[in-house]
């Protein structure tokens, strides 16, 4: 009722612009709460059909498009839809050039819609990398927090650490830790001194590098070390690099893994010194820590989940007789943001049967991952090959394929019509492999960033590429350092 009442059959987000007189009460609090929310949403293009070309925000860091024309529009032209300027279930390039600058044309043709698969122009939450609104993003937006700090750390999450462990130090990378700079902050205590050595405030960077104990602990760990090494890079570089070392020490720990148990261990006999008159600072603590990493790699790595920590050496290998296999990549410029993919086409004898590298616009990288399995498909099916095998070094780009895809995730359009490709009358299987097998592919989707707009297709391989080639042929494998559970 309120659609038909007010919208007209427009899309919700009029609500947030259109200011109705002796509106209801009901419809106000909609209106407010759209203008709240409105920074965060955005469209997803399908048909095209509903988008208003120059008048809506439907092309990503770009903003309404009027702005940009070449030249002043007319009244026909403002009410064009997005559909009006798509032709044969792809973009018009000539179209799209002769009204627009060439660096947002390029934006545009990377925006996968007006296909069979594509369904209709939706409206999506923008802060989320499915379409789907949260609270917490809304919140975020809204006061303007700065969400890259939070999420700065989360790759913490993803270590393989003590459960306790990698709790304390989500306080600790967040400044949460209650030191006495923070408790008295909080009112707690009347000062900072810190209490085991008496010098000065006790803050983060006090407790974990400049206090005598605890430089103590990183030496008796690390023989060699001196007092500069810890105050060679400030506090947030110090944790980062440490936390992303994978670098084994003792021949079977990961240097993350250290680092991380003795900033615990040193937060624990601090509050020990502190809170338990019985408790002496250990005169060995290298020694009970590398104990304990010991009985925690023995417990959850026992026999029926061994780690290798040896390197595995991986080859491309070649698809049974009678099968083709299909390698592709994608890549994306760091530079520019454009985004380019690549493929090739190889039968049981490792012959090469056909190439091609595709360069689209700007977008990210696992655009650029399904673009490369999207124009494979195409023409692995164009060439009438029946049974065919599809490796791809993406993990994110096999899983969006063999999982339902969200109505509302930005790709829709992009993975359903890899989805029908797959559906066809052929035997077709999708799956995730190592960089190290891949190597063809991601060379043809570097070369693709050199190309015209569009795709190229190499009946022979490219001079660029022949060394790597011919490694395949010959099965040369690549170490990949571990670990790899059994």
């Amino acid at each position: 009722m309120l659609n038909e009442k007010y919208l007209k059959g427009g899309p919700i987000t009029y609500a947030a612009t259109n200011e109705i007189k002796g509106c209801s009460s009901t419809w106000k609090g909609l209106s407010f709460g759209m203008k709240l929310v409105s920074k965060g949403l955005k469209w997803r293009v399908g048909d095209g059909c509903q988008i208003m070309f120059w008048i809506d925000d439907w092309v990503p860091e770009i903003g309404i498009l009027q702005s940009h024309a070449l030249s002043t529009l007319s009244a026909d032209q403002l009410s064009e839809k997005v559909s009006n300027f798509m032709t044969n279930e792809d973009w018009d390039i000539q179209k799209l050039s002769s009204v627009l600058p060439w660096n947002i044309v390029h934006r545009i043709m990377n925006i996968h819609a007006g296909r069979r698969q594509s369904g209709h122009d939706k409206v999506i939450w923008g802060l989320s990398n499915n379409g789907d609104f949260s609270v917490k993003s809304a919140y975020d937006t809204h006061y303007m927090i700065d969400a890259s700090f939070s999420w700065k750390w989360n790759f913490l999450w993803k270590l393989q650490i003590p459960l306790r462990v990698q709790s304390f130090l989500w306080i600790l990378l967040h400044g949460k830790l209650l030191t006495n700079d923070n408790r008295a902050i909080r009112g707690f205590i009347p000062d900072t001194i810190y209490e085991r050595c008496k010098a000065g405030c006790e803050n983060i960077n006090h407790v974990f590098r400049s206090c005598e104990k605890s430089c103590f602990v990183w030496e008796d760990i690390c023989k060699g070390i001196t007092r500069s090494h810890l105050f060679i890079c400030d506090w947030d570089d110090w944790l980062m690099q440490n936390l992303k070392n994978n670098r084994l020490v003792f021949g079977k720990v990961a240097g993350y893994l250290l680092f991380a148990v003795s900033l615990w261990f040193i937060w624990k006999w601090r509050c020990k010194e502190i809170f338990d008159p019985n408790f002496r600072f250990p005169p060995y603590p290298g020694l009970i820590i590398k104990r304990f990493l010991d009985n925690w790699l023995n417990a959850n790595y026992a026999d029926s989940k061994k780690v290798d920590l040896n390197p595995c050496y991986i080859a491309w290998s070649p698809p049974l007789e009678g099968w083709v296999k299909l390698n592709v990549d994608g890549s994306l410029n760091p530079n520019s943001g454009s985004i380019a993919a690549g493929g090739v086409i190889r039968d049981h004898k490792k012959n090469w049967l056909c190439g091609f590298a595709v360069k689209r616009g700007i977008g990210s990288v696992v655009e650029a991952e399904l673009w490369g399995l999207l124009e494979g498909l195409k023409i692995a099916l164009k060439a009438g090959f029946r049974k065919i095998l599809v490796d791809s070094d993406s993990q994110n780009s096999v899983k969006l394929l063999s999982n339902p895809t969200p109505p509302n995730h930005p790709l829709f359009s992009l993975i359903q019509s890899c989805k029908a490709l797959l559906e066809e009358h052929w035997c077709c299987y999708v799956q995730h492999n190592y960089r190290e097998s891949n190597r063809v592919a991601d060379m043809l989707a570097s070369l693709g960033h050199s190309l015209d707009l569009g795709i190229s297709f190499f009946e022979k391989p490219p001079q660029q590429i022949l060394g790597v080639l011919d490694d395949d042929a010959k099965g040369v494998a690549f170490a990949r350092p571990g670990p790899f559970v059994e």
